[in-house]
């Protein structure tokens, strides 16, 4: 929370650039606010999904083994250090569509900084990003098995 009532604020906004683990801990740190603030308890443990029993054959099973990283899709070289205005990124948004072997994703096929300098990884479009997730070892399931040690607390 913020000394302004209802507005909610974490991460770099708020500290400054600092780790992605910070980032989430104040997100969740907001979002118990946001939850009392709109009259829950601050309870924002739902389960969304049911935890799976890892398999022993994680990562050795079907095709796994041979599944290659699919490679972010970039901007082309020659457009990379171009300098943009909102109706050019517009004009030249439909233009890069047209041009032949580039990749750009179905929807926002052109992103612009605010500085008006185009991001150059494009991301993956809904073909891509299902075959790269099914790359994913579930290092999740790890703590399933055997939860990680803890570091000794007060000499112990």
């Amino acid at each position: 929370a913020t000394t302004k009532k209802g507005v909610f604020a974490g991460g770099d906004a708020v500290t400054g650039p600092a780790s992605v683990i910070e980032a989430i801990a104040a997100g969740r740190r907001a979002a118990i606010s946001i939850d009392k603030y709109l009259g829950g308890k601050g309870d924002i443990e739902e389960t969304l999904v049911e935890a799976e029993e890892p398999s022993p054959w994680l990562g050795r099973d079907g095709d796994f083994a041979r599944r290659r990283r699919t490679s972010v899709p970039l901007l082309a070289v020659d457009l990379r250090l171009e300098r943009f205005t909102r109706r050019q990124t517009v004009e030249m948004g439909w233009l890069l569509a047209e041009r032949e072997g580039e990749f750009l994703p179905e929807e926002n096929p052109w992103r612009i900084s605010p500085g008006g300098f185009p991001e150059v990884e494009l991301g993956f479009n809904q073909e891509q990003a299902v075959e790269e997730a099914r790359r994913c070892l579930k290092c999740h399931l790890r703590l399933r098995i055997a939860p990680a040690p803890l570091p000794p607390v007060d000499g112990r």
